[in-house]
């Protein structure tokens, strides 16, 4: 088999399930799982250097993947992250790492090398990508219950969270990165990036807003950040902490792929409405005119930076369900008018309001344990 023949491109869409296999048992076999692997590895090397924008996210995401393991439940992350930098010994430091690290670690290793070896702009576009994805990992998992406590949910300052040296907007400039990185969640064309030409057709980071918000529901209150890009344009983020992203990012993957499908079925609807109009069915001409028609599922980007942590595309014009159904009442102290009313209440005011039936869950719940007690 002459893989290394195969062009790339087809592989980086399947990009996620190719690296999952990163060292992992393939085979029974010893000897042919070695084989294996060194396909895997090749592709994974050969998809980093031709489309890192792509990769290189999911590569980290596996490099970082214990940080939030039970063993590492009591460690700081910033020093468990710092000993996973590449271009430090693998062998340096205290944390443990298991095959599939030590083989992305390999991967990576070889990726940055690549880029090592070229021009001065993307030299250090390995290094800079981990120090991004870092800086999101550590603000996801800052905690803000005493902001909600205070009422503080919009126009917070980053000072009011990370102390000097290590906020969010300070580290992820492109003066900080020493290199130019995408912004994360845009979608960026599937072109090969060569090493010695610049990347002109990528929208870059410059800088984040000074400011952000933090949702006013959900379980683990995401931050709601911005990012200015080359283009000057603002790019609203969603960092969580907390949530498994991993299976989000593989439906997303699964509507774009569906996309591409209905993408390639319209390019031959010229010839399908031709033939239907030489038919007298109605029924065929209605088919042939819902081929037309510019049919697609709306995705947005989910990136996982470790198990529990990850960043979201902020789709605009958009409210949660559960924001909208239910009513908000205002936080202590501040003033009754800014309470907001649900959808559910508005129209059905005969019925409980939520915060009646989560009053009445928890009295059923309590009553049940003291029961079984």
């Amino acid at each position: 088999l002459r893989y290394n023949k195969m062009p790339l491109q087809s592989f980086v869409l399947l990009h996620q399930q190719i690296l999952s296999r990163l060292g992992s048992t393939l085979c029974p076999d010893k000897e042919t799982n070695t084989a294996m692997q060194a396909v895997v590895e090749y592709f994974a090397t050969a998809m980093g250097r031709f489309y890192p924008f792509h990769v290189l996210p999911t590569l980290f995401s596996l490099l970082h993947n214990n940080v939030d393991s039970a063993g590492n439940s009591g460690k700081d992350p910033s020093d468990q992250l710092k000993f996973l930098e590449i271009g430090r010994s693998a062998s340096s430091g205290s944390i443990g790492q298991d095959e599939r690290q030590l083989a992305t670690r390999k991967v990576l290793t070889a990726i940055h090398r690549h880029f090592q070896e070229g021009s001065r702009n993307n030299s250090n576009l390995v290094i800079a990508v981990q120090k991004l994805l870092v800086q999101y990992v550590m603000l996801a998992k800052v905690p803000t219950s005493d902001l909600h406590d205070k009422g503080k949910v919009k126009g917070i300052k980053f000072s009011a969270l990370q102390e000097k040296g290590k906020r969010f907007n300070e580290l992820v400039t492109s003066d900080k990165l020493q290199c130019q990185v995408p912004i994360l969640t845009i979608a960026v064309p599937l072109r090969p990036m060569q090493k010695n030409q610049p990347c002109d057709w990528v929208v870059m980071l410059d800088r984040c807003d000074a400011h952000f918000d933090v949702s006013e529901s959900g379980i683990s209150r995401p931050k709601f950040i911005t990012m200015i890009g080359t283009d000057g344009l603002q790019y609203r983020q969603i960092v969580k902490g907390g949530d498994d992203l991993r299976q989000d990012a593989v439906m997303q993957q699964v509507f774009e792929n569906v996309n591409v499908t209905l993408q390639r079925q319209r390019r031959g609807r010229s010839r399908l409405i031709s033939l239907a109009m030489k038919t007298t069915s109605l029924e065929d001409m209605n088919d042939a005119d819902s081929l037309d028609r510019q049919v697609y599922i709306r995705t947005y980007k989910v990136i996982p930076t470790t198990a529990l942590t990850g960043i979201m595309e902020f789709v605009e014009n958009t409210a949660a369900f559960g924001s909208l159904l239910c009513d908000h009442v205002p936080p202590a102290g501040a003033p009754r008018s800014s309470g907001k009313q649900g959808l559910h209440s508005r129209h059905r005011p005969q019925d409980w309001p939520n915060l009646k039936c989560q009053h009445a869950m928890k009295n059923a719940a309590r009553y049940r344990n003291h029961k079984l007690a």
